[in-house]
């Protein structure tokens, strides 16, 4: 009994929190909604603007994890996908 208390003692202590390093994956759309928002929006405006992708790390063991901005970066009042975190930020132009 006592053996079987320190394996799963043993097994709880290898069990780690590690970091997983990400990859960045900025979509067709988001570059296109920033060219719209500089243009008719920004203009010349420089100041830092807010705004909102997801992390998503529910990707086959061996693929990084993404961090997604896509079309819908802008709204950071928005709902975020299904499975993911949201992952707020600035964009400074």
């Amino acid at each position: 009994m006592a053996s079987e208390a320190g394996e799963a003692a043993g097994a709880k202590a290898d069990l780690k929190l590690q970091f997983a390093p990400f990859s960045s994956a900025l979509e067709a759309g988001f570059w296109h909604q920033l060219t719209q928002k500089k243009l008719n929006d920004y203009k010349l405006d420089e100041s830092p603007k807010s705004i909102k992708g997801f992390y998503y790390n529910g990707d086959p063991v061996g693929l990084p994890t993404r961090l997604t901005l896509e079309f819908s970066a802008f709204d950071v009042d928005g709902p975020t996908p299904v499975r993911c975190s949201p992952a707020l930020g600035t964009l400074t132009t």
